[in-house]
């Protein structure tokens, strides 16, 4: 994975501690600390090179955002520097996949 994956998910991990600095309720602050051990475990995976256990892992995150949101002080940077951070990935992961041939 390109350094820019990396580069946005340190912003995504950012955002994430700002959030839980602020939060006052103890449902955000658990899921501050849940998305922030599942970030480590895509940092894990992006540093060794597999692409596609850390979009399994972002498959997930999406799911949990979408469900138990960031509501409050920091919540949209949280969730502006996931989808940042998600598009990258994806990106990337699509690229390095093979041609499928068909010529387009």
């Amino acid at each position: 994975m390109a350094t820019s994956s990396l580069a946005l998910l340190d912003q995504y991990i950012r955002a994430l501690r700002l959030c839980l600095d602020a939060a006052r309720d103890s449902d955000v602050r658990n899921n501050c600390f849940e998305r922030l051990s599942s970030a480590g475990a895509m940092r894990t995976e992006l540093e060794k090179g597999n692409a596609r256990a850390a979009c399994a892992i972002l498959s997930d995150e999406e799911r949990a955002i979408g469900w138990g949101g960031f509501y409050g002080p920091g919540g949209e940077s949280v969730h502006q520097a996931f989808r940042h951070f998600a598009e990258q990935v994806k990106t990337e992961r699509l690229a390095g996949l093979p041609d499928a041939g068909f010529g387009h």
